[in-house]
């Protein structure tokens, strides 16, 4: 499991992006009363995102992962819909998949072709340069995530069988976090040797893709609704194929290549202030125990205790942090002129400073203080059980 995928089911408060942050509240500055930060920022995408689809409502289970293709324009649907039960075409998923990366790289998920990185005499002979899907595809073979289904077609309006929707995702998610393809994964090093399918033993070709795939994409891939519970459905070891959907693809897309996790908004999760996350697919009672997430220590220099991770900041931290996935612009460009997204935690301090962590990295990305000119932290309060001097 990442840091972020860590922090974002633990998390806690409110954000949005960039450096200037206020607290709302009943108290001056980190006091016992629920604060809410709120950080404000530029935009988050260089494009306009079309409206929320007709067809796609909060009850499916695909609802969140179709919502955050539309609000990164990975997705701009057809006519107001996303036709999440169409059977998902191999065009469809090229031009997903380079958008996902685009964002991912740039922020913009139109990138390579507004500035038209991608290859002009085409490769294959059944995707000329009219075809709409073009330059996706170019860029698709120009980064090695497909090699076409011959040598020289690359069968565009073919329906897209899972073991290859488990390829693109897998060399996708590589070729965003490290600008490489690697074709020679294995067990035990980069997937677990146990196979996570009834129906795919190690033995399968596809096997490494398909273990990766549902590593990065999480359980969801064993209930897909075409699909014996429990079981992938290759089609390659004598089950059927299932029919991939535009809607199931979003999964793929979402939590395999944009590392969508559950963003963290606000106090306790939700304005009810419930705690729960409903949306939780990795975490279960059988995989969460003292022995995996360890209790803090109570006190500074406890021993025998170890976090997954630690962030130095410049006092206690009593407001719950927050977590938000796939920021753009946390912070200026790079000299390379990227102008990267993150998966962010927010953390405040006792003494009011406000810091924004990579949270795959654990990176400081930037700090501020929202003290103004001439204040101080407030002191100790003797109503509010949790604040107190610091060590």
């Amino acid at each position: 499991m990442t840091i972020s995928s860590l922090i974002s089911r633990f998390a806690q408060t409110i954000a949005a992006s960039q450096h200037r942050a206020q607290w709302i509240g009943g108290r001056p500055a980190l006091a016992c009363t629920l604060a809410v930060l709120i950080v404000f920022g530029g935009a988050l995408h260089a494009c306009t995102p079309v409206g929320p689809f007709t067809d796609v409502f909060p009850s499916d289970p695909y609802y969140n992962a179709i919502e955050l293709m539309r609000s990164r324009c990975v997705s701009n649907g057809l006519n107001g819909s996303f036709s999440p039960l169409n059977t998902l075409l191999r065009e469809e998923m090229a031009a997903f998949v380079i958008r996902s990366i685009a964002y991912n790289q740039f922020g913009d998920s139109e990138y390579f072709v507004e500035n038209n990185q991608y290859t002009q005499n085409p490769y294959f002979t059944d995707v000329p340069s009219s075809n709409g899907f073009f330059p996706y595809i170019q860029k698709l073979k120009d980064l090695g995530i497909t090699s076409g289904c011959t040598a020289t077609t690359f069968c565009p309006t073919d329906t897209l069988p899972a073991y290859q929707a488990a390829v693109f995702a897998v060399r996708a998610r590589q070729y965003s976090d490290t600008g490489a393809i690697n074709n020679s994964i294995a067990c035990p090093n980069d997937f677990s040797c146990t196979s996570y399918f009834l129906d795919e033993p190690s033995s399968d070709f596809w096997f490494r893709w398909i273990q990766k795939a549902r590593e990065l994409v999480g359980p969801i891939l064993a209930v897909n609704p075409s699909c014996t519970q429990g079981s992938f459905c290759s089609g390659l070891t004598g089950t059927p194929p299932p029919v991939i959907t535009r809607g199931w693809m979003a999964f793929y897309i979402s939590r395999g290549i944009m590392r969508q996790g559950e963003n963290v908004l606000t106090y306790h999760n939700d304005n009810s202030r419930t705690g729960q996350n409903v949306g939780e697919i990795t975490l279960t009672t059988s995989n969460v125990s003292s022995a995996t997430f360890p209790p803090p220590p109570p006190s500074p220099g406890m021993p025998g205790v170890t976090l997954p991770i630690t962030l130095p900041t410049d006092g206690f931290v009593h407001a719950q942090p927050l977590y938000m996935s796939g920021l753009k612009d946390v912070i200026a460009q790079q000299s390379d002129g990227v102008r990267r997204v993150h998966n962010v935690l927010f953390v405040a301090t006792e003494n009011n400073s406000v810091y924004a962590f990579d949270a795959d990295s654990g990176a400081k990305l930037w700090q501020t203080s929202v003290l103004p000119s001439g204040g101080t932290a407030a002191p100790p309060d003797s109503d509010c059980s949790i604040t107190g001097p610091q060590y």
